[in-house]
């Protein structure tokens, strides 16, 4: 960008004029934009799901998650299309289950009389 003097006293910016993509450069754009709808797991899981990076791992195990593009022996990518339709369509849970443990000693203070506050009768 070029500084233009105003009179006045202030400065402003001209853009520069847009200059036409060379073949070489062309390619490197189209990669660029690829890359954009190209998502890393760490990627996935920060931008689409807001999630750390293990749990990602384990929702990947999931039948509602789409497969990965392998793109090498150690190189997976998501397309984001997939990922953010995936996110709008996996399944909600409106009732959380209460853990095993958890009911286990709701039903042992039940039969014994308290609820569960810890005070014997």
């Amino acid at each position: 960008m070029k500084k233009v003097s105003n009179t006045g006293g202030t400065t402003r910016r001209q853009s520069p004029a847009p200059v036409l993509a060379k073949p070489g450069e062309a390619a490197q754009s189209a990669s660029q934009s690829a890359a954009r709808v190209l998502l890393s797991p760490a990627e996935t899981a920060r931008q689409v799901f807001g999630v750390s990076l293990r749990k990602f791992q384990d929702m990947r195990k999931a039948e509602w998650m789409p497969r990965p593009v392998v793109l090498g022996p150690k190189v997976i990518r998501y397309i984001r299309h997939e990922v953010v339709q995936a996110l709008a369509n996996m399944p909600r849970h409106t009732t959380l289950a209460e853990p095993a443990e958890l009911q286990r000693g709701l039903t042992k203070g039940a039969k014994q009389g308290t609820a569960g506050d810890g005070n014997a009768t």
